[in-house]
């Protein structure tokens, strides 16, 4: 096989069969050509607000931002998020599409008004279908689709934020 391994089978009457497999540990630390291609990594610290109504997913997504660094405070909803935004204190904006009350779009074009350099990414799960009609709500400078990885964040972050570290 591609992974030099082996499979192994032994059968026994009355006690059924037993399959070993085998595959070489690579070097520590190596990883193939893909993966290291698809690593994205941001050089820089940022302070990022995330905005979105499900618990979960906050505080999943704040470990996934602060693993790499950043400084994250966070909003259950619309009204909070725009409130901290115009706090000044914030490098990006990472907001949830539908949310209760004041949607990821109203939320990003009310936080435009008030300061509109500070780049957003909306998180939404139709994310595709919008980017491949190129479909983005006023103010909003990225969107990612749900579910979202870890590696989505860094390159979205990276390609955002690149040239305003």
């Amino acid at each position: 096989s591609a992974h030099n391994g082996t499979i192994r089978f032994e059968s026994a009457p009355g006690r059924g069969t037993t399959a070993t497999i085998r595959l070489p540990l690579g070097q520590p630390g190596a990883r193939t050509r893909e993966e290291k291609a698809e690593t994205a990594s941001v050089s820089k610290s940022f302070r990022i607000l995330f905005i979105d109504d499900d618990e979960a997913v906050r505080l999943l997504i704040a470990e996934y931002l602060k693993a790499d660094g950043h400084t994250v405070e966070l909003a259950s909803e619309g009204h909070e998020g725009l409130a901290k935004a115009g706090e000044g204190r914030f490098d990006l904006v990472i907001t949830d599409s539908a949310m209760p009350g004041m949607s990821g779009s109203e939320l990003a074009a009310a936080i435009k008004t008030i300061r509109d350099d500070l780049p957003i990414i909306m998180l939404t799960g139709i994310g595709d279908i919008m980017n491949d009609k190129k479909e983005k709500p006023a103010g909003v400078d990225m969107v990612l689709s749900k579910p979202v990885t870890r590696n989505s964040f860094r390159k979205a972050i990276a390609a955002l934020m690149a040239g305003r570290e």
